[in-house]
């Protein structure tokens, strides 16, 4: 929840911005008309002087970072034809499409030995293939090999895909994931909340109302999780704050949101960035330093700045 912060005023160059000045130091919450304007506003070093300011109020100089190996254990994917952001995905017969064995796993997984490695990052595709016993079978070798390094692993999407596969719960599976060694999630898999938007970049993806449940599971069993959103595609302004809404909306209920990542969308290698002529191009320095203001990213409570 938001606490009072000192903050000078005089570090706010446009006058729009100063009511939102006021709000921070007494305490006052944003809504969501504030974050549309703190999303527009012109003014990009004061929006980054009050983000500041909230974070440091809670944390002080403290800046915490994760040092960790990605594995992606199979780019098989039944989303592979309709998630049109993606230049990942394949198809089970496709060039270039694999799964790893047990071993292969293992054999990257080695590259933690002697490094500064403290987290493996564990997402992939939805591979009918690779179902409940392929991950218990993977985490259980992971820690046994490398007890050390804490696991996050499988996105929100990935979990009801197992679910599914497997006719569980999604609670039943966290459960079984968990004894298995798995520690944490990512926050993959998110985009953008948005039905609409969701419609035209990925309309077959498990829902925004559905991510969040998922992680409002793992977070009743324990489990603590990262979030996300991606932007910089076909997202409103206003799309983007109901999304960062529902993502503070489960923080004030559960607290169990470790950290916000804001991921920039790629137009380069997906059939998105080819219908939207964006090939080539990147999200602008504005919009990427905006969210890289936010204090929800550095923050293990993402409740200041980012809007109800």
């Amino acid at each position: 929840m938001p606490v009072p912060v000192a903050f000078d005023l005089s570090r706010l160059r446009a006058p729009a911005l100063l009511p939102l000045g006021r709000k921070l130091i007494s305490g006052e919450r944003y809504t969501a008309a504030d974050a549309v304007l703190l999303f527009t506003s012109p003014d990009l070093l004061g929006v980054g002087a009050m983000a500041d300011a909230a974070n440091r109020a809670r944390h002080g100089d403290r800046v915490t970072f994760a040092s960790n190996q990605h594995i992606n254990p199979t780019n098989i994917c039944v989303l592979r034809k309709t998630c049109v952001f993606c230049g990942y995905a394949r198809l089970p017969k496709e060039e270039g499409a694999y799964r790893y064995s047990l071993e292969q796993t293992l054999a990257e997984s080695d590259r933690a030995d002697g490094s500064i490695t403290r987290e493996f990052h564990i997402v992939g595709g939805l591979d009918m293939g690779a179902g409940l016993a392929y991950y218990t079978e993977m985490f259980r070798a992971l820690k046994a090999r490398h007890p050390q390094v804490h696991i996050k692993a499988l996105t929100a999407v990935e979990i009801a895909h197992i679910a599914r596969i497997e006719k569980m719960s999604r609670a039943d599976v966290l459960i079984a994931l968990r004894e298995a060694g798995l520690d944490t999630l990512p926050g993959g898999g998110a985009e953008t909340f948005s039905a609409a938007v969701r419609d035209v970049i990925a309309d077959k993806k498990l829902g925004g109302a559905y991510y969040i449940d998922v992680h409002r599971t793992a977070h009743g069993l324990g489990i603590r999780s990262n979030c996300t959103m991606l932007y910089g595609h076909v997202e409103t302004i206003e799309d983007r704050v109901a999304h960062l809404s529902m993502l503070r909306d489960l923080q004030d209920e559960t607290g169990g949101f470790l950290a916000y990542i804001p991921l920039a969308y790629h137009p380069d290698d997906n059939e998105l960035g080819k219908t939207l002529g964006r090939e080539g191009t990147a999200s602008t320095g504005f919009d990427d330093s905006w969210q890289r203001w936010q204090p929800a990213k550095k923050s293990t409570n993402p409740s200041h700045l980012t809007p109800r």
